[in-house]
């Protein structure tokens, strides 16, 4: 028991006696000139041709480079992070594969001068959106920009804030299907698309995520999140069963092939062609047909047989006749 107050007591001390070591260091750091006065970087577009064929080296050297840059910053300080963009555009353009810049980018970009701003998160998105180019099966990247959109920028116009909110719902969701992504990650979709009216269509990807994925706690999650939707639980649990059997079924025929796939291909055909399965209540070889649908077939003797006088005109109407009269001359 003495021992530990006897530590406790220590580590207060040490706190205390830490206090004017903080405060003079702080101080001293105070005088030291900005980092930034001495950056040199070139124009992103000159950058691959001065790394002379080195560009992954130089790229990382650059990387190493904005990481002292972005910590040695200071927060709050209108002149810090002046050359953030121009360390990052050069990172990107030596080599545009190097993905955690990327995402590091999208991170440091925000929240630069307090709570992220709009133009901040425009910001962020621009680097997602490079990202998702060089990196289309990555779900972190999609997942990202459809949270930046739903939080962080809003539109000019109701409108507009509504498109933009459903692009961020549209984003979300195809991360959601890309390798090896969070699929609780639809439950923020699910509620941008119940605040958009889109009920249905949220239940609709619901339904197809449970049945897909593979993780059952994930599963679970959704399942919730459907039941809230649906105001029903007989409607969860029979979705719960589906997608077991889904599972059991896929784990059978194609085990070795992800569950998106399996939805394409489905069972393996049978071996043999089951002519009982075909059979069907129409012939569908012979052709009979009806008294009704039956006509007469001329003979050649009734081709040679010249028509009754008349017979021309028949079917003709009045209009035969009317023929005739013009024929004979103009109307008096």
């Amino acid at each position: 028991m003495r021992r530990s107050l006897a530590l406790v007591a220590a580590a207060v001390l040490l706190a205390l006696a830490a206090q004017p070591v903080k405060s003079r260091a702080l101080a001293i750091r105070a005088g030291w000139p900005r980092f930034h006065e001495y950056v040199l970087l070139p124009p992103p577009s000159a950058a691959p041709v001065l790394a002379m064929g080195f560009r992954e080296l130089a790229a990382d050297i650059t990387w190493a480079r904005a990481t002292v840059y972005y910590g040695s910053a200071r927060p709050g300080d209108p002149g810090s992070y002046l050359y953030l963009d121009r360390f990052i555009d050069n990172i990107l353009a030596l080599d545009p594969k190097f993905r955690r810049p990327y995402l590091w980018a999208a991170y440091a970009v925000t929240y630069k001068h307090g709570n992220i701003t709009a133009e901040e998160a425009k910001q962020s998105l621009h680097y997602l959106e490079r990202a998702m180019k060089a990196f289309p099966d990555d779900g972190e990247f999609y997942w990202l920009a459809g949270i930046r959109l739903a939080l962080y920028i809003k539109g000019e116009t109701e409108e507009e804030t509504r498109r933009i909110r459903q692009r961020a719902a549209e984003l979300i969701e195809q991360a959601v299907r890309k390798p090896n992504a969070d699929p609780t990650w639809a439950t923020i979709a699910a509620d941008l698309r119940s605040e958009l009216g889109q009920r249905e269509q949220a239940i609709r990807e619901l339904r197809e995520l449970i049945l897909i994925t593979d993780n059952e706690a994930a599963r679970q999650q959704l399942l919730a999140r459907l039941e809230r939707l649906v105001h029903s639980v007989d409607v969860a649990n029979a979705l719960e069963r589906a997608a077991h059997e889904f599972e059991e079924e896929h784990q059978r025929y194609l085990p070795y092939a992800p569950a998106t796939l399996y939805v394409l291909l489905g069972p393996p055909p049978p071996k043999g062609i089951d002519f009982a399965r075909l059979a069907t209540e129409r012939d569908l070889i012979s052709f009979e047909p009806t008294d009704a649908e039956a006509e007469p077939v001329s003979t050649a003797e009734d081709a040679m047989t010249p028509p009754e006088p008349g017979h021309l005109a028949d079917g003709l109407g009045d209009d035969a006749g009317a023929v005739h009269r013009t024929d004979a001359g103009p109307p008096r």
